[in-house]
């Protein structure tokens, strides 16, 4: 049997064996399908692995060994988009599929807090064009905000720019900041995406945050903009950043009630 032939084969039986929520994942064309141990073996005993629709595509025409394959698990991960698929094969004289006595879905839902799960369907839920619009906003309000902190602060010697971190895991709330080092003029804040529906204030925070890694006295330049991103942050993730006992010190210092009074809050609520 020719490779292309023997993995189509596989699965259209794979997928007549599925439960029909899970073949909604799989004829929804948004959703990553990645494998696990599904391969064919050439004719010289060389493996060929197939983790993903992209390598079905790609992979060469060949004559492969007929083999007995074996669903073993399916896990769903609905809020990044993926479905997992675990699977096992053996030699066999003809071709055969079958599901393992164990076999079961499994759906893979971290505990995240409410707001954390609700943006990420916010996130999902973008159009192409809903995207772009929002994405147009923001690197114009980033610009804008950069250049209002660069005119306060004249010490930044380098080009700042930021970026939203379309790529990354909608699970992790974390952004990035990258400086090039001597030789490169330019430093880059990535930006995780689920920030894209915080006001502006929140997004200064976080840039001035990140900046505070390579500058330490933005924080006290900015510490009010650094408590707006640490009250989102706490608000998706029930967690304080690790900054917050230095930006009470700052607000104590400048009997800044307010700022006291939000930090109090971030620091005693659950």
């Amino acid at each position: 049997m020719d490779s292309k032939k023997l993995i189509h084969k596989v699965l259209s039986d794979l997928y007549n064996s599925l439960d029909e929520d899970t073949k909604d994942y799989f004829r929804a064309f948004d959703y990553d399908i990645k494998f696990k141990n599904f391969y064919v073996v050439d004719k010289q005993g060389k493996k060929r692995y197939i983790r993903n629709t992209k390598d079905i595509d790609n992979i060469d025409n060949f004559e492969v060994d007929e083999r007995k394959y074996i669903l073993k698990n399916i896990i769903r991960e609905p809020l990044s988009n993926c479905i997992f698929i675990g699977m096992s094969s053996r030699k066999s004289k003809n071709y055969q599929f079958v599901k393992d006595c164990g076999f079961k879905v499994d759906e893979n839902m971290p505990e995240l807090k409410y707001e954390h799960k609700n943006r990420i369907y916010m996130w999902n839920d973008l159009s192409d064009n809903d995207l772009d619009n929002i994405l147009d906003k923001f690197e114009n309000n980033i610009e804008y905000i950069i250049d209002s902190m660069q005119d306060k602060y004249d010490k930044f010697t380098k080009c700042i720019i930021a970026h939203v971190d379309v790529f990354t895991p909608l699970e992790v709330l974390r952004n990035d900041i990258e400086d090039g080092g001597k030789d490169n003029d330019v430093i880059i804040i990535w930006i995780h995406p689920l920030y894209l529906f915080s006001s502006e204030k929140v997004i200064k925070g976080i840039v001035a945050y990140e900046l505070s890694k390579l500058f330490p006295e933005v924080i006290e330049l900015f510490y009010k903009d650094i408590i707006e991103y640490c009250k989102e942050y706490k608000l998706l993730s029930g967690k304080n950043l690790p900054i917050l006992g230095e930006l009470k010190n700052i607000a104590l210092k400048r009997n800044d009630i307010r700022a006291i009074e939000d930090i109090n809050k971030m620091e005693y609520i659950n």
